[in-house]
């Protein structure tokens, strides 16, 4: 709730030091409201009088809780994108360092993102993948496979094969694939390892 003061000097005596603080500051009243945003309480906003003492009329007291409503929802809005943005590193991070290949396609197949796994194991620099395909990199698929692919999977949202790579030297590896597709970014996130090594064993 709001808590106001039309006259700093007549505060109770349990109110001593915050009198005294703001007699300090030649404060004569003043009026705290409280910042709220979808129910949580970020703070207080307050306004204070020097010059005279005021009663903090309802109007006053409106428009004033208006302007605190405002802040907090800015406020908010702050800590949200702070938040957002924290996490995003956070997820860039772990994808970056992660040992297995990442990249993302767009409903068109093109690589949009990768990380440096991805690249290891390509033998391509992030710059070159980023004007491709993975037609260009799929050494099995036509382009009339990987669409009918990637139509699948936006119908289906998740999908596990394998399949082989061909790196920048022109040698084939075999690859394990997972794919999500994220509705609302148009984009199908992969996540890829390199298992010659297991298959060439199972021959």
């Amino acid at each position: 709730a709001e808590a106001t003061a039309p006259d700093v000097a007549a505060l109770p005596p349990d109110a001593a030091l915050e009198r005294e603080l703001l007699q300090e500051q030649d404060i004569q009243s003043l009026i705290c409201l409280p910042m709220r945003a979808a129910g949580h309480l970020l703070g207080f906003l307050g306004f204070d009088v020097v010059r005279r003492k005021r009663a903090w009329p309802e109007d006053d007291r409106t428009v004033l809780s208006l302007i605190a409503e405002a802040f907090a929802n800015v406020l908010a809005r702050q800590q949200a994108e702070r938040l957002a943005a924290a996490r995003e590193q956070y997820l860039h991070t772990i994808l970056q360092t992660t040992a297995e290949g990442f990249w993302v396609l767009d409903t068109q197949g093109r690589i949009v993102d990768v990380n440096e796994a991805f690249c290891a194991m390509t033998g391509y620099d992030l710059g070159e993948l980023l004007g491709m395909t993975i037609t260009d990199i799929d050494a099995i698929e036509t382009p009339a496979d990987t669409a009918a692919r990637i139509r699948h999977i936006m119908k289906d949202h998740r999908h596990l094969f394998e399949t082989r790579h061909r790196r920048k030297d022109g040698s084939l590896y075999d690859a394990e694939i997972s794919v999500t597709y994220l509705d609302d970014d148009g984009r199908l996130v992969c996540f890829g390892r390199d298992i010659t090594e297991r298959k060439r064993a199972e021959r």
